[in-house]
């Protein structure tokens, strides 16, 4: 049997979007205290991960995601990619609340 160890951090920033193309209340400018969870294979520490996720949450934290050029449109999904093309991660969570999550995998 194959078995793969992982490490899981847990991140946080603030940030505002809309989401003008949702047919709701989402359109209008609003904001989340988002939570990433970065999974990676074992081998770094937690702080030489905190070496190549901090910056990119320092990115994103406390901005208006709608200015981001190169985020597609700032939904969950969007920015669990963003910081997946960032690392050598094997998963990305993205929490915009505690219901609702989008997740990226290798």
């Amino acid at each position: 049997m194959v078995t793969m160890t992982t490490i899981t951090r847990i991140y946080e920033f603030a940030a505002a979007h809309s989401l003008w193309e949702h047919p709701g209340k989402c359109q209008q400018i609003h904001g989340h205290n988002y939570k990433v969870e970065v999974t990676v294979e074992k081998g770094p520490w937690f702080e030489e991960l905190d070496e190549v996720v901090n910056p990119i949450i320092e990115k994103l934290d406390h901005t208006f995601l709608d200015d981001m050029p190169t985020m597609k449109s700032p939904t969950a999904e969007h920015i669990a990619e963003y910081v997946f093309e960032h690392g050598d991660f094997l998963k990305v969570k993205v929490w915009e609340n505690d219901r609702s999550f989008a997740e990226v995998t290798h």
